[in-house]
């Protein structure tokens, strides 16, 4: 019976593939890349592989190209207080029609036909004078609350994350690395 009931949960997922759509997290109406172009300090984080050895003053900066994609540049000092640097590109996900549904890659532009080098960068959330934003991924593994300061305050990091929360994001999981002000 147990074969059963497998093979049917198979069958219902490829002949309603409608269903796994329907569950991607919002993103952010009315985004303006342009607006959002700039730095960027990381507030608070979930734990990722590639932030594994960063400790602290984790920051990034947007600059828009010519073409229409974004030029990243991460960093961050790791444990052995040397300042770690990354390199990438954004572009807007062509998939959907919503520039808040970004694709990131950090690995050489020469593998960039390579789908599995490509991240998804989503803007769930932002405050309206794009002084603070909430950044995550679509299977929700990835959240990021970034503020254009080091600090923020507690009211707009509760919004931020309840907005995250309401969307299926395990919020428990934050770590806070910049400072909330009352």
């Amino acid at each position: 019976m147990g074969r059963v009931k497998l093979f049917a949960l198979l069958l219902m997922a490829f002949l309603f593939p409608g269903d796994i759509l329907a569950s991607l997290p919002d993103t952010q109406k009315n985004f303006s890349l342009e607006k959002y172009m700039g730095d960027w300090f990381q507030i608070a984080l979930i734990p990722n592989r590639f932030q594994k050895k960063c400790v602290g003053q984790a920051r990034a900066n947007y600059r828009l190209l010519p073409s229409g994609d974004v030029a990243i540049v991460n960093q961050c000092i790791e444990s052995d207080f040397k300042l770690k640097r990354a390199d990438g590109i954004a572009k807007i996900n062509k998939t959907f029609n919503d520039n808040a549904r970004l694709m990131v890659r950090f690995a050489p532009k020469w593998l960039s036909l390579l789908s599995f080098v490509w991240g998804d960068y989503w803007v769930l959330a932002i405050e309206s004078d794009y002084s603070a934003v909430l950044v995550g991924s679509p299977d929700r593994k990835y959240l990021w609350v970034l503020a254009r300061t080091p600090t923020i305050s507690k009211k707009v990091y509760r919004r931020l994350t309840s907005i995250g929360l309401a969307q299926g994001f395990n919020i428990s999981e934050l770590v806070l690395e910049g400072a909330l002000l009352d």
